[in-house]
């Protein structure tokens, strides 16, 4: 039986945890990788959760869901151009990837800047 995100014990994050204090490479899968991360970001630790991510695509190079993390960091921190290139290039290798089309919404909401007031209704005549 398949444990929850929410019921996985916290080794994984101890382990890494203990990882960086040390400076030893552990490996971990890149499932562990995605769900340190989820902890750091929905605890606000940024620069832990990039952290994480740099090791595990150094470890996974190829885990679409890793990719994915570091482009909502990158959405997150408004590195708009660089998440949206790195969107293209998962696209070609996952082109029906619902998580790709989410982030290009996220993506084109925070590049959206408020309409000038150049209409004649809106300037009050």
């Amino acid at each position: 039986m398949a444990l929850e995100s929410n019921e996985r014990p916290n080794r994984p994050i101890a382990k890494f945890e203990s990882m960086l204090k040390t400076d030893d490479v552990y490996f971990f899968d890149s499932e562990d990788f995605e769900d340190i991360i989820h902890h750091y970001l929905n605890n606000g630790k940024i620069a832990l959760a990039k952290k994480a991510i740099k090791i595990g695509l150094q470890q996974h190079p190829d885990a679409i869901e890793l990719k994915l993390l570091n482009i909502e960091v990158l959405v997150f921190e408004n590195q708009l151009d660089i998440a949206e290139q790195y969107l293209d290039e998962l696209q070609i290798l996952d082109p029906t990837n619902e998580e790709i089309f989410i982030q290009r919404a996220n993506i084109y909401s925070k590049k959206r800047q408020p309409r000038s007031s150049s209409s004649p209704v809106e300037q009050g005549s």
